[in-house]
């Protein structure tokens, strides 16, 4: 069977929701239909739309894939010379020919290195809004970075970051396996000569591959079964990837034919995507009503006839029919009319009867009438809503799935960007989840995934952008992109905090939280809020995230965490700016909240009451003698040590409150001696 997925493909959900109209409120058990108007999706609707359908080992190759890929891995040509190379200088770089296995056997070369836990797949592709920081490599940690994908001008601006990854990789005892785009090898730096390593594909190699693809899915074959000639042309050439889906059809075909010579021939055909059987049946049928039927079953296959029926309406209206509706009552039967193109009914579901049929004419239409693509598009985009369909949220979902891997095999990005836009916009709860099915595949693309990861980047700085889309964002940051890329994910999330809709901005700011669960993570948010809150980007928002973070349980002890945010090299700058902003804001009540908070450290259930000098001397120093800076932190200790309801001892606060006016007496003289100093003011 196919390579366990990155990205699971089940089909579980949120169920049917049929025709539905009025407002949802945004409650944490879900919508609440009060009426027409516009619909709000929650968070949580598209948090639950993800949970049986998404890994979050996305970008991790993990141990059950390396054994999946192991049972049906061939050595290419070259290999132990490039296992020589990683194991001497812990970096490889593999190249080849497209479907000579490069990304394969870079994934086996690095599960070969004997070192604990799994091979973490990373970007450093320039452009992408998830660029990888080469710092952050883990000790002997094994890094997968396939750059097979990118043309001339990216791939030399990824080489920039080259030399910084391949030290830290050496410096923390790690492995690094790079694959290389065809032709890659001339732009490599000198330096980096002695890592090559180049890996080929035979027609031997080739015939191992799908024979052991074929043991593995339980298909017991002869070695006569694969010397039959039309099998010679697959592989002499064809890239080892596709070796592997072709093994799939002739396991889904083989128990329909008694001869293996009978499974090849329709596996080959489906392989071959029907071209030659597909090009001579849409010269022979113009008639629009034809191929409306036929796409709609290839969309929609697998859906109930009338959902079909209806689909195929819609299909010829955006086309602009130009023959003369029949009577209904003079109408062919559907299911005839289905047979014509090749198609039956069964348990009362669409299905065509040859092998992989619908994928073939959705691949044909798409590639041989380029000037549909932007009707099918908009025709997708309005299916899910069309009346009288009766779709399923699953058969939504897979309608959604087709198009996204339709669109992306062949390379296209314009329609599916403009149909996530529009379904990510939608005010309707049966269509809002449908943009997070094509982000699902789109992000992950290989060729395409930077594209639309710089798409969400771009979205998230949207400060006016719809409240669904700004959700969807949230929602593919904490499910789709928390491991893969949490760089970009915290980033996205920091941007929202600045949108218009305080509700997003609620979501945005809880996601943000939830993800910053390492002393890693919460310093790189800390650094973002506070550089906007130096800004004044969002301050409330931001100082938010900055006082949620910075508390002094989450600073000095926070569970779970070995190294505590306070010990981080560089945290004190960060405190520094954020205090400044803060106190900047004037009085406000989280301000004070934050405050007596450190204030309250003197009682020595959190540190030693003696850090509590330390941390006034940096609140006073944020205020980097501003006179009304200091006023702010002094009128808000003042308060608090007046306060007869606080339970700390009015000794200890006095004894705060002593140390406050002293850092800041000290503050003033420090102050006041610059200025004399540069000669502003006289002795």
């Amino acid at each position: 069977m196919t390579e366990p997925s990155f990205a699971d493909r089940g089909r579980g959900g949120m169920g049917d929701l049929h025709e539905v109209s009025g407002q949802v409120l945004a409650g944490n058990d879900g919508p609440v239909q009060t009426g027409s108007g516009i619909q709000i999706i929650t968070y949580n609707q598209f948090r639950e739309e993800l949970d049986d359908r998404q890994s979050q080992r996305i970008r991790w190759v993990s141990a059950e894939q390396v054994t999946w890929l192991r049972d049906r891995f061939v050595e290419p040509r070259g290999f132990g010379e490039a296992a020589g190379r990683l194991d001497r200088g812990r970096t490889v770089f593999v190249h080849g020919s497209p479907g000579s296995g490069r990304r394969t056997a870079a994934i086996m070369l690095l599960a070969d290195v004997a070192v604990a836990g799994e091979i973490r797949e990373i970007s450093v592709v320039p452009g992408d809004a998830a660029v990888f920081d080469p710092m952050d490599v883990g000790e002997t940690e094994r890094l997968l970075l396939d750059l097979s994908t990118l043309d001339g001008p990216d791939f030399a601006g990824a080489g920039e970051l080259l030399g910084v990854l391949t030290g830290q990789v050496r410096q923390r005892h790690g492995a690094l396996a790079v694959v290389l785009p065809e032709r890659g090898t001339a732009r490599v730096d000198d330096w980096f000569r002695e890592s090559l390593a180049a890996v080929a594909l035979d027609s031997h190699h080739r015939r191992l591959v799908l024979e052991r693809h074929l043991r593995e899915n339980g298909i017991a074959v002869t070695p006569a079964d694969l010397d039959d000639p039309r099998l010679d042309v697959v592989l002499r050439a064809d890239p080892a990837a596709e070796l592997a889906r072709l093994a799939d059809l002739l396991t889904t075909e083989r128990p329909r034919h008694q001869d293996f010579a009978d499974t090849v021939e329709t596996a080959l055909a489906a392989y071959r995507n029907w071209a030659e059987e597909l090009t001579q049946r849409f010269k022979d049928n113009t008639d629009p009503r034809w191929r409306a039927l036929i796409v709609a079953a290839a969309l929609l296959e697998g859906t109930r006839l009338e959902a079909v029926h209806h689909a195929c309406a819609r299909l010829l209206e955006h086309a602009g029919d130009p023959v003369s509706v029949e009577h209904p009552l003079a109408a062919e039967p559907l299911t005839h009319r289905l047979t014509l193109v090749g198609a039956q009914v069964v348990a009362g579901r669409v299905r065509f009867t040859k092998l992989a049929y619908g994928e073939a004419v959705l691949n044909h239409v798409w590639r041989e009438l380029p000037g549909l693509r932007e009707l099918l598009t908009r025709w997708v985009e309005q299916l899910p809503t069309a009346p009288r369909t009766m779709m399923s949220a699953a058969d939504r979902r897979g309608m959604a799935d087709r198009f996204t891997e339709l669109t992306l095999n062949s390379g296209e990005r314009t329609d599916l960007r403009w149909l996530t836009r529009h379904w990510a916009d939608s005010t309707n709860p049966r269509v809002v989840p449908l943009a997070l099915s094509t982000l699902r595949l789109s992000v992950f693309d290989r060729a395409s995934g930077g594209y639309f990861r710089q798409m969400l980047a771009d979205w998230s700085r949207t400060t006016g952008g719809s409240a669904n889309r700004a959700r969807m964002i949230i929602t593919a940051c904490t499910e789709l992109l928390n491991e893969s890329h949490q760089p970009l994910a915290l980033s996205m999330l920091q941007n929202l905090l600045a949108h218009h809709d305080p509700a997003v901005v609620a979501d945005a700011r809880a996601a943000l939280l939830e993800l910053a669960f390492t002393t890693s993570a919460r310093f790189s948010v800390l650094r973002r809020v506070t550089e906007a809150m130096a800004r004044g980007d969002a301050v409330p928002a931001n100082s938010s995230v900055f006082h949620a973070l910075t508390a002094p349980r989450e600073l000095f002890a926070p569970d779970g965490v070995s190294v505590p945010l306070w010990s981080t090299p560089g945290i004190r700058d960060l405190l520094h700016t954020g205090w400044r902003a803060t106190f900047g804001q004037g009085i406000t009540v989280e301000a004070v909240t934050a405050v007596r908070a450190w204030l309250r450290l003197v009682d020595g259930s959190i540190v030693d009451g003696d850090k509590v000098p330390v941390l006034v001397r940096l609140l006073v120093d944020a205020c980097e003698g501003d006179y009304r800076l200091l006023a702010v932190l002094r009128l808000i200790a003042a308060d608090w040590v007046g306060d007869e309801t606080e339970q700390i001892p009015a000794n200890q606060r006095d004894w705060v409150l002593a140390w406050v006016d002293d850092k800041i007496e000290d503050a003033q003289d420090e102050a006041w001696t610059r200025i004399r100093e540069e000669g502003n003011v006289s002795g």
